[in-house]
């Protein structure tokens, strides 16, 4: 018996340990707050198919739900903090690929920024594991091509030349063009600077073809900079242009932040590889940290207990258009900014007011109020500062 006490006592702990699981998750999901869209004015149609992502903690659960007109459900991501450590968090779109192509999915990274699809291809491509590299070593890069059609695949190796060192090379996004693959790369350098850069791989070949710098950030006498890729939560890089931001800072080692000396906006096309830099008018400085990029427009919302003004600025014209001004009074908080997103021609915000949120919808077009709503707990209790939701994004379902 005593050959077999450390067996015993594992499996006795284990049990204990998954009972614990389950008892404490069936006992805090009996008292999950819920919560709904109700309509205050406007076109009801206009939520029909939107629902909200939103997520809080409580009981130490993380409770991811999606919230629509017809009440609030539980996502399949609701999991405990050990889960977390244990297991990461598959985005919904790479756990579409998975269940569609499982075969072609196995051993794959699961940042949905490693994967384009089209009505022909679906496309994978990430850098491969490694500690610092430096100038002269070699990067390997798998690239997996399914051909949807005839179900063919075709995997393989690239070697990325390594021209400074790195700290860390990510993928940013992938995209076909002209036949080619392009994967798109972030890499934070350990002198502190950024790089961005596109690769261009052909298929055919098996190589890399293009190896093309975008942009470069270093530091220098003593001012600090970096580099950062922005991105529209709801929409895919896939456009036709790129937007990034340099910030030149220097580091304060008293104070609440750095000393931030310059801001810059640019904009890289995608079809022709050119790259313009964004003048942002100095009334709009301030609200740089908003902006976000919606086909060839840029977008920088300002708000007031007038209402949301919605400035907006042409790539492909290269002038600051007149500013769209919505009546839906917006109160912006230190604790959370309001969300706001662009589907479909429309303007969708979501705003932390004292009873909850509020949902609006407007023409991007006109500045027509279309929709308002609010998004109270429906059970009747009122979410404290411990379980109060953070709702993330806007989801238009009626493209499922």
């Amino acid at each position: 018996m005593k050959r077999y006490w450390k067996t015993l006592l594992i499996g006795l702990i284990s049990v204990i340990a998954i009972g614990f699981y389950y008892t404490q998750l069936a006992f805090a999901s009996k008292q999950d707050l819920t919560f709904k869209i109700e309509t205050t004015s406007g076109n009801e149609m206009e939520i029909e198919n939107i629902s909200l992502e939103a997520y809080f903690n409580r009981d130490n659960y993380h409770r991811q739900i999606i919230i629509t007109k017809d009440g609030s459900t539980l996502t399949k991501g609701n999991r405990s903090q050990m889960d977390f450590m244990f297991n990461p968090y598959v985005p919904e779109k790479v756990q579409k690929y998975m269940q569609e192509h499982r075969q072609f999915m196995r051993g794959k990274q699961y940042d949905e920024n490693n994967y384009f699809k089209d009505e022909n291809y679906l496309v994978y491509a990430a850098i491969q594991d490694f500690d610092q590299v430096r100038p002269g070593d070699l990067l390997t890069a798998d690239v997996d091509v399914l051909e949807l059609k005839t179900n063919e695949r075709s995997s393989f190796e690239i070697q990325i030349p390594v021209h400074e060192s790195y700290y860390w090379m990510g993928v940013r996004d992938v995209y076909k063009q002209d036949g080619k693959i392009k994967v798109v790369v972030t890499g934070y350098l350990t002198n502190s600077g950024d790089e961005m850069r596109i690769y261009t791989v052909d298929e055919k070949s098996k190589a890399l073809e293009v190896d093309e710098l975008i942009a470069k950030v270093a530091p220098e006498n003593g001012i600090d900079a970096n580099l950062h890729l922005l991105s529209n939560a709801n929409e895919t890089l896939n456009d036709n242009y790129y937007l990034y931001e340099i910030k030149k800072y220097k580091q304060t080692r008293y104070g609440p932040s750095n000393e931030y000396l310059s801001h810059q906006l640019y904009a890289f096309n995608k079809l022709n590889s050119e790259v313009e830099e964004i003048v942002i008018p100095s009334e709009l400085k301030s609200e740089m940290g908003m902006t976000f990029l919606y086909g060839a427009q840029l977008f920088v919302p300002t708000y007031s207990a007038n209402g949301l003004e919605l400035h907006h600025y042409s790539i492909e014209t290269g002038q600051w258009e007149e500013p769209l001004h919505y009546d839906f009074p917006i109160t912006v908080n230190g604790e959370e900014h309001p969300l706001v997103q662009i589907m479909d021609e429309k303007l969708y915000i979501v705003n932390r007011v004292a009873e909850g949120h509020m949902l609006y919808i407007g023409d991007l077009r006109t500045g027509e109020s279309l929709y308002v709503g609010k998004i109270p707990a429906d059970n009747g209790h009122t979410p404290n500062a411990y379980t109060k939701i953070l709702i993330s994004n806007i989801k238009n379902n009626s493209d499922n």
